[in-house]
């Protein structure tokens, strides 16, 4: 994003002083290496973190887990260079100082490289800031409505959540619960107030920014409460976010004061952390592109799955066996126009934005074919989003970070019924059951996920079984089915009369198949029989055209 907040800053009294804060990364040659001999991970890795491991047959610790070396920090410290975060995933400290160079560090032997990544104006009297004149996380706009009674149990999110066949989900009794998510955001203003939201879903908070401040206060933006909203909501035939029964981590990793590379940074630390929460799913519904000092910014060609700090952590993330999904971006409509980082990452989900036609929204952000690497993923409804406002009212809004805790929550639904399905097996499900799997697009990606045939295709079968008939983007029938060996498969459609009006035939694998009846847009409405003739036998469905 190219700016997440305009803020209008009131300088009252006659006279503030100013001074310059400098933040840098710090990044070491080594770690101590030797500790990896150890026979207790758990004197570096919580207990949860290693349950998760266990479960996927993840490697149980490496040495990214190892803390960066205490030695060398002690070197870097003195009364003007004071500790930010340690960040072991990169092998560094962030540090702040009001010194203006500290390149001499360079010529320590442990120290790999030091960069600025952040310059900013402290004051030494408080900020005013007038919230009505703030312009929300990745400017969005919000047309506030009141409440409207609704006959129908998820009230104002009964069409976000059927876009996606999540209420299916719902129906089948699986809900988030016993699903720990992570949410990344800029703040939770009024949240723990909030009548739609439990808040013994919350079981911990987090403020990587400043943690003397806290992330519920009147200070801090709202976003955060739309986005948990669209996950955890819990009020019936008034409003239901996609996983209302989840448990939460919150995380304040954003900063409305400014926009600089620390943020990235802030990231990072707190994935670290919600690794070891024993998180299952962390929401990224904040990204970056450019920055307020021209100094810094990415470059495009730098949004290549694993270079940026931050999608390097996202892939980290994904490795210990969390599922990352992250929000596209909203420069669609802009100059910047592709997505943000870390929705390059190559092993995050990210989600684009759609309306209820299943038509892409304008300001969701271009993505891109790199190799194996395509972005986005998948669409969940981004525009005209109901949301959970401050103010025990639901409003609407627009945005990527809206889309993305509805795909969030519904992943959580899915691990529920799946607990011990790992990242790769979620991604994977969710792509083949999308309205365009067999075709990806830089703006949809393979387009609308549909949640209850995910179910379905992560399954156990021990027969051949059609899963699905669906008539998707092409205009044509494409079946999704289980087949238990890999085979050659005839299909025929068959009129009521059982005169055959279509064949094809299709090379099946072991396993999920899913494939395109080519030129069947051009049949006749009416009542027709699918045949598929197998090595085991015969399938046979209704179709209705």
């Amino acid at each position: 994003m190219s700016r997440n907040f305009l803020v209008c800053v009131l300088l009252l009294g006659c006279f503030v002083a100013y001074s310059q804060q400098n933040f840098y990364f710090i990044s070491f040659a080594n770690k101590d290496t030797n500790q990896l001999s150890t026979l207790n991970p758990a004197q570096f890795i919580s207990s949860k973190a290693i349950a998760r491991r266990v479960k996927f047959n993840l490697p149980i610790i490496n040495e990214l887990d190892l803390p960066v070396n205490n030695k060398y920090i002690q070197q870097i410290l003195s009364n003007s260079i004071t500790l930010v975060h340690e960040v072991k995933w990169l092998n560094g400290i962030v540090v702040k100082t009001d010194l203006q160079n500290l390149d001499s560090l360079k010529d320590l032997v442990f120290v790999k490289d030091l960069k600025l990544i952040g310059t900013t104006q402290l004051s030494n009297s408080k900020k005013e800031i007038d919230l009505n004149q703030r312009i929300n996380l990745l400017a969005q706009k919000f047309d506030k409505n009141d409440i409207v009674d609704s006959s129908l149990i998820n009230g104002l999110a009964t069409q976000q959540l059927a876009l996606n066949n999540i209420d299916k989900l719902h129906e089948r009794q699986f809900k988030g619960e016993n699903i720990l998510i992570a949410v990344f955001d800029a703040g939770f203003k009024n949240l723990i107030q909030s009548p739609y939201i439990n808040q013994k879903q919350v079981v911990a908070t987090y403020n990587m920014v400043d943690e003397e401040e806290d992330i519920f206060d009147n200070n801090q933006d709202e976003h955060g409460l739309n986005v948990v909203g669209c996950i955890a909501a819990n009020a019936d035939y008034r409003y239901k976010g996609s996983a209302p029964k989840a448990q939460l981590a919150l995380f304040k990793t954003e900063t409305t004061d400014w926009e600089l590379p620390i943020e990235e940074y802030y990231w990072v630390k707190a994935a670290e952390i919600a690794d070891s929460l024993g998180v299952d799913i962390i929401n990224s519904s904040v990204g970056y592109t450019e920055f307020d000092n021209n100094n810094f910014g990415h470059r495009f060609k730098e949004f290549s799955g694993n270079k940026t700090p931050i999608a390097k952590a996202a892939n980290i993330a994904v490795s210990k066996g969390m599922v990352v999904v992250v929000s596209a971006g909203n420069d669609g409509d802009k100059i910047w126009e592709k997505v943000s980082t870390p929705a390059d990452a190559d092993s995050v989900i990210t989600i684009a934005a759609c309306d209820l036609k299943k038509t892409v929204a304008s300001f969701s952000s271009i993505g891109f074919v790199k190799g194996k690497n395509k972005k986005p993923e998948l669409a969940a409804l981004g525009e005209n989003t109901q949301l959970v406002g401050p103010s025990a009212k639901i409003i609407k809004g627009n945005g990527t970070s809206y889309a993305t805790p509805i795909m969030t929550g519904a992943i959580a639904c899915l691990l529920q019924a799946y607990p011990n399905k790992n990242p790769a097996s979620i991604k994977n499900a969710l792509i083949l059951s999308a309205n365009q799997y067999d075709k990806h697009t830089n703006t949809l990606g393979y387009g609308i996920a549909d949640l209850n045939l995910a179910y379905q295709i992560l399954d156990t079968y021990t027969k051949d079984t059609i899963l699905d008939m669906s008539v998707l983007v092409s205009a044509n029938f494409h079946v999704c089915l289980h087949s238990i060996a890999k085979q050659k498969v005839e299909i025929t459609i068959q009129s009521a009369d059982e005169k055959v009006i279509y064949k094809q035939k299709e090379k099946l694998v072991a396993g999920i198949n899913r494939f395109e009846l080519l030129k069947t847009k051009k049949i006749q409405p009416g009542v027709y029989v699918l045949k598929i003739k197998t090595n085991a036998g015969l399938l046979i469905t209704l179709l209705i055209v």
